[in-house]
C-alpha cells in the first residue's frame, strides 16, 4: 500500500511540475514575441521618419 502512495505522489508531483513548466515556456514565449513586436514597430516608426 505505502509503494503505491509514493507512485502516485510521484506522479502526481511530475505532472504539477510538468504543468509549471509549460506555463514558464508560455511566459517566456509571450515575452519574447512582445519583445519582437516592440522591435518591429520601432523599426518602422525608423523607416517613417526616413521617409519622410
Amino acid at each position: 500500500m505505502g509503494l503505491l502512495y509514493e507512485m502516485v505522489l510521484k506522479k502526481r508531483k511530475s505532472a504539477f511540475l510538468m504543468q509549471q513548466l509549460g506555463k514558464g515556456n508560455e511566459a517566456a514565449n509571450q515575452n519574447i514575441s512582445h519583445k519582437m513586436l516592440e522591435h518591429a514597430s520601432t523599426h518602422i516608426k525608423q523607416q517613417i521618419q526616413q521617409t519622410t
